[in-house]
């Protein structure tokens, strides 16, 4: 474990070498976990130049003048898209690039647990993977140009780091197989084999796949069962919910400090380039042993020719 007081002690150093006229690029950080290390970060970069993407220019309203408190020489730039589809994302990302000539920081937090089963897109894809994974690496493909314009650049995807396993082969996308823990684990190995692809291609470049451990956030904010969801679930769920967030309160890492240990490995230059994995205490995870006999056959190549197929087919559904 790496001590907070560690983490606030790198952080101050950092902040003290005055990084000036950094462009980051925050995806999902409206609220929760993104939004705490978008804060954490605004205090450790001198003049940084910010694109938030999120669903609400009403709500960014409200917290882009927060975040001009923390920092006053700091730009920022709102991308009002819905992510949760291929082609939202594309949006998003022309936007960013009309005016960003390169990205030094791109922070991806998006998404929730599917607690509430599946629900499907306009794209025809599930939500919470789409989140999860289809989204973020199509930001890292769409990005990458100005990306590789930065001398180091850093992504980071906050979500289930070391928590990768065996993948899913004969059902990469999981339509014939979905259930939560299937689609945590399904989602998290592709997502750190893509990396692997791309590290590959780009030596000077470190990604950065992270489990954040258990945090309170705005759960009220995450979709509830429907009215197509059991009669049973609908009403226990509630109740369920609260209970989660007392056990949380006296379990979970405080918001704040998430932000800091989040920010601390997006800055840090003790690791990089590569691909790492980290826990919610800044510790790197254990070496895999699938991942590593992955990425030597090349399966990382499979995974990169199912995204592009999946995400063809999910632009397809708008032609139609």
């Amino acid at each position: 474990m790496v001590a907070l007081a560690a983490v606030r002690a790198q952080n101050a150093s950092f902040a003290a070498q005055k990084h000036a006229n950094d462009v980051c690029v925050f995806v999902g950080a409206t609220n929760g976990i993104g939004e705490s290390t978008l804060k954490a970060m605004l205090t450790l970069l001198a003049t940084p130049t910010v694109y938030v993407v999120g669903r609400s220019a009403s709500r960014w309203q409200t917290q882009h003048e927060q975040l001009r408190q923390l920092n006053t020489q700091a730009k920022f730039n709102f991308v009002e898209a819905e992510i949760s589809t291929i082609r939202g994302v594309d949006e998003a990302c022309k936007q960013i690039k009309t005016t960003a000539n390169k990205i030094d920081y791109l922070c991806m937090s998006a998404g929730y647990f599917p607690i509430v089963g599946q629900i499907k897109t306009p794209e025809g894809l599930e939500q919470c993977f789409t989140l999860s994974y289809w989204s973020r690496i199509r930001f890292l493909h769409n990005l990458l140009e100005p990306l590789q314009q930065s001398p180091r650049p850093r992504i980071m995807s906050i979500l289930a780091g070391g928590h990768e396993t065996q993948l899913l082969e004969h059902d990469m996308g999981l339509e014939n197989s979905w259930t939560i823990p299937n689609f945590a684990k399904q989602s998290a190995t592709m997502k750190v084999l893509t990396f692997h692809r791309f590290a590959a291609q780009n030596p000077n470049m470190t990604l950065i796949h992270t489990w954040p451990g258990f945090v309170l956030t705005d759960v009220e904010r995450k979709p509830k069962p429907g009215a197509s969801s059991n009669f049973l679930w609908r009403w226990t769920f509630p109740f369920l919910r609260s209970l989660g967030r007392v056990i949380m309160s006296f379990k979970a890492i405080p918001l704040g400090e998430s932000g800091q240990r989040h920010a601390y490995l997006l800055t840090n230059e003790g690791f990089g380039p590569g691909v790492f994995r980290f826990n919610e205490y800044c510790e790197a995870s254990p070496k895999s042993e699938i991942l590593e006999n992955y990425v030597e056959e090349g399966k990382q190549e499979q995974v990169w020719e199912f995204t592009n197929a999946t995400w063809e087919k999910a632009l397809a559904t708008w032609k139609s």
